[in-house]
């Protein structure tokens, strides 16, 4: 009886897991479709060494799942661990492979656009800017970005446009 309930909570971990990959990763593909719709002014670079780490960290315990999931005859809660970690390397593969920028309709960070009039507050420190509110403000965590990297040679730039469209509310 507890092996089932333990399948169970599995199954359902595994198929909320799937639901949020996927609405996250048709939002990437939204962004990435705003991209190349958009004219780019300034090309921001994600630093992409942590997310490598993460991805064949899940791959090896993807392969774990698989393998005792053969050994022990536990298949449905080895094969909902290995679904659960599948849809996770997909999302950060898929961010890899997103691209973000300063367009002239807004920004495209990780997860999320930016148009210019909801664009509140920024830090800029070397060649990284990163966006830390929201119209929100600070209560949430999807109104931080991830540091993004740009040429040195677009600093004046991306200064000019982005001190000319911070709002002031």
């Amino acid at each position: 009886m507890e092996e089932q309930i333990i399948d169970v909570i599995a199954i359902v971990v595994a198929g909320l897991t799937v639901f949020w990959t996927g609405s996250h990763i048709k939002k990437l593909i939204k962004l990435n479709a705003l991209f190349n719709n958009g004219m780019v002014l300034i090309p921001l670079y994600l630093k992409k060494t942590w997310y490598l780490v993460l991805n064949t960290f899940l791959l090896f315990l993807f392969g774990g799942a698989v393998l005792v999931a053969i050994a022990s005859g536990q298949h449905i809660l080895y094969g909902c661990i290995a679904l659960t970690c599948l849809c996770l390397i997909a999302l950060v593969s898929t961010m890899l492979a997103s691209r973000f920028a300063v367009l002239d309709c807004g920004i495209i960070v990780p997860f999320r656009f930016i148009d210019y009039m909801h664009l509140y507050e920024y830090k800029i420190e070397d060649n990284t800017v990163f966006f830390c509110r929201d119209e929100k403000g600070f209560d949430s965590l999807a109104a931080v970005s991830p540091k993004l990297r740009f040429s040195p040679e677009h600093l004046s730039k991306l200064e000019y446009i982005l001190k000319k469209h911070t709002s002031k509310n």
